[in-house]
């Protein structure tokens, strides 16, 4: 009987060895496929790994992000062949037929500025914590928020609004006019998108979040300009000032108040909406964590105790005054190699000293104190220059803390609103 039992248990041994080391039978060399069943479980690892990507508008146009999901059970999120976002999240996931609910993405890089994916709206910034479903071709869509990182459809536009030519040196010279229900004339918002100059078009984020002025009865032009690698300065100036001259001239024949006229932009656009206003008869100007000295970043970050290990941002560029910084690539020459004559004509904030003493403008400036891309001490000179030409009650500032470049923040519910009442005050 005892060697019965122990030629039996042998047996066994060696069926369970076979089955350990990849046998033949149909169970070891192949597992159960995902989202089929085995004694009525639901597999949740998957049998190798896969990496699945979604294409969108994004920050800085078309976009396309990638989740390598791997068989251990982890998952990294990135952006390959974004020039400005290297940052790579990684985290845990689960996979529930076509569904994937992916937990606690965290930047691999401990010191970056970003160390949650904010940019994404179907993430949550908190938690890292998403959900996708996958479409069988190597791609995804994400499940709930927008789809795209703007959190904000734009308006409906008809086709002869769009990519209206405000000039004629450049393809890139051309703009899209969103407009509000109703019948004008309406007063208008002129928008310049960011991207270091460098990259960036007229449709991307979070510029596109300001479209939805439409629903205040704003109409909303989105200009494009000549980007560093087409240009260089002062080209991207020159458009912005014809984009806007293009209203002045032509905006009856849009049902446009051209009286009522707004510029605005966020980080470089912000630095062109400026340049236009200080030289154009235009009511307002939106001010987003704007650069306005660029040779004096550098100093001002020091100043503000931000080192240069923390401007290793992906938005920031590094050091301005070295040969890749953005606003280097946009001079076409090292800022640092300025001569004070070019550093005068580039200075925003030297030419609202130069605004006459009535000058009729209303500014709005927004910036944060968590900036590692533009210092905000920027922002707070342009303010004090502008009070002292305009008056203390024509310059609407807030420093908000906690805020990143580009951060959702600025665009809440609430920073849109203290923008609109703003504007109601001013030109509506």
């Amino acid at each position: 009987m005892k060697k019965a039992l122990c030629l039996m248990l042998g047996i066994i041994m060696c069926v369970s060895l076979a089955v350990a080391c990849g046998g033949n039978s149909p169970a070891a060399s192949e597992p159960p496929a995902v989202g089929t069943t085995e004694n009525e479980t639901l597999s949740a690892e998957p049998a190798a790994d896969e990496t699945v990507t979604y294409t969108y508008q994004g920050a800085f146009g078309e976009e396309t992000c990638q989740f390598a999901l791997k068989a251990d059970g982890t998952a990294e999120f990135n952006i390959p062949g974004n020039e400005m976002i290297a940052d790579v999240y990684a985290g845990t996931y689960t996979k529930d037929g076509s569904t994937v609910t992916i937990a606690g993405l965290k930047n691999k890089d401990k010191s970056s500025e970003y160390q949650e994916p904010g940019l994404w709206d179907w993430i949550e910034p908190a938690s890292g914590n998403a959900a996708i479903t996958l479409n069988g071709d190597g791609t995804f869509t994400p499940v709930g928020g927008d789809s795209s990182t703007s959190g904000e459809t734009p308006p409906a536009t008809n086709a002869e609004l769009t990519d209206i030519a405000y000039g004629a040196d450049s393809e890139s010279q051309k703009l899209d006019l969103y407009m509000p229900e109703g019948e004008g004339s309406f007063p208008l918002v002129i928008l310049f998108h960011g991207g270091g100059f460098t990259i960036g078009d007229k449709t991307m984020s979070p510029i596109s979040k300001l479209f939805a002025l439409t629903k205040s009865g704003y109409a909303v032009a989105s200009v494009e300009y000549r980007l560093s690698g087409e240009a260089f300065y002062p080209a991207a100036v020159d458009d912005a000032k014809a984009a806007v001259e293009f209203f002045l001239s032509k905006g009856k024949d849009y049902n446009i108040d051209t009286s009522k006229i707004a510029v605005g932009g966020e980080s470089a656009g912000a630095y062109l909406a400026a340049r236009a206003a200080f030289s154009l008869p235009v009511a307002a100007l939106i001010d987003f964590y704007g650069p306005m000295q660029f040779d004096k970043m550098d100093a001002d970050f020091a100043a503000l105790g931000v080192t240069e290990e923390q401007r290793k941002s992906p938005l920031s560029g590094g050091l301005t005054n070295s040969d890749d910084s953005f606003e280097s690539k946009f001079m076409g020459k090292n800022i640092g190699m300025l001569d004070d004559a070019e550093k005068k004509d580039i200075d925003a904030i030297a030419l609202a000293d130069s605004l006459p003493p009535a000058a009729n403008l209303k500014v709005f400036i927004r910036h944060g104190d968590a900036d590692a891309s533009v210092p905000y001490a920027q922002s707070e000179r342009l303010r004090d220059a502008l009070k002292v030409k305009l008056g203390d009650g024509n310059v609407n500032y807030e420093l908000v803390p906690g805020a990143a470049h580009m951060d959702d923040m600025f665009y809440t519910e609430i920073g849109l609103k203290q923008l609109t009442d703003f504007l109601d005050g001013v030109i509506k």
